[in-house]
């Protein structure tokens, strides 16, 4: 069940910059403030948890995966940025803000809002990764220095004019498969989700919704009645074909254990 605000206060939950970009973009799907408040609150308890801590020690801590993802993907172009002496720094919108705040299109925010919702709360980092060996090329030929290094970076966040496409979803899911984040150096991070678990689970129900107000938040808008029941709202769970598609791929590659 979701959790109220009052019950977040009573939890140590601070606010960060970058969540208001999230909260937006909730906003913009659910359509409605209060939805949108229990939906957030839940995630600051949950997937953005490291995110709203008193302080963000440990998101810069989980960053130190990048190049170690990126060293397994593409050794020439982890060394390549290495080189230059940039941190991991540049990645952190991928985790505070889920790239809302770099992707322009609604569309493409509610593609990866799916994704993330689905998996477990590092993937923003193996997305991030793929959408930055895709633009190889374009890093490979620019200068290790600092400076330009860490400009280019910075503005590389929303997979670049090209966008975070279906196909880089995919791969990351792949990536993640090979790569899970307890099989790389820093140990620690989640691995699993109970939520994903729970949403395979919603997934194999067959009865109707229990709630008139559930069927007539399912009849007005898919995406918002997906994202609410997959986080703990009873009923059946009517998807969009991306969601499903990409539960699909975790229920068929990652092997959860269902509830």
């Amino acid at each position: 069940m979701l959790m109220t605000c009052d019950e977040v206060e009573d939890q140590d939950v601070y606010y960060y910059q970058g969540l208001h970009d999230i909260a937006s973009v909730l906003l913009l799907v659910l359509e409605d403030e209060n939805l949108t408040l229990a939906v957030l609150s839940h995630l600051v308890k949950h997937h953005l948890r490291d995110c709203t801590r008193s302080d963000l020690i440990p998101v810069l801590e989980s960053l130190e995966l990048v190049f170690d993802l990126l060293k397994r993907r593409d050794r020439e172009l982890h060394d390549h940025i290495r080189s230059s002496g940039v941190p991991c720094h540049f990645a952190l919108s991928w985790r505070l803000t889920w790239f809302s705040h770099d992707v322009q299109a609604l569309e493409e925010c509610v593609r990866l809002f799916d994704a993330f919702l689905a998996s477990p709360p590092l993937f923003p980092l193996y997305v991030g990764v793929i959408a930055l060996c895709e633009q190889r090329e374009r890093v490979l030929s620019t200068e290790p220095d600092f400076a330009t290094m860490h400009q280019l970076l910075q503005g590389i966040n929303g997979g670049g004019a090209r966008g975070i496409s279906e196909e880089s979803i995919r791969k990351a899911l792949q990536l993640y498969k090979a790569n899970p984040p307890d099989t790389l150096r820093r140990e620690g991070g989640p691995t699993r989700s109970g939520l994903a678990r729970s949403y395979l689970k919603y997934l194999r129900m067959s009865k109707s919704a229990e709630e008139k107000g559930a069927q007539s938040l399912e009849a007005k808008n898919p995406v918002a009645w997906a994202w609410v029941a997959m986080l703990g709202f009873s009923g059946f769970l009517t998807a969009t074909a991306a969601l499903s598609s990409v539960v699909a791929f975790w229920e068929g590659n990652m092997q959860f254990q269902l509830l």
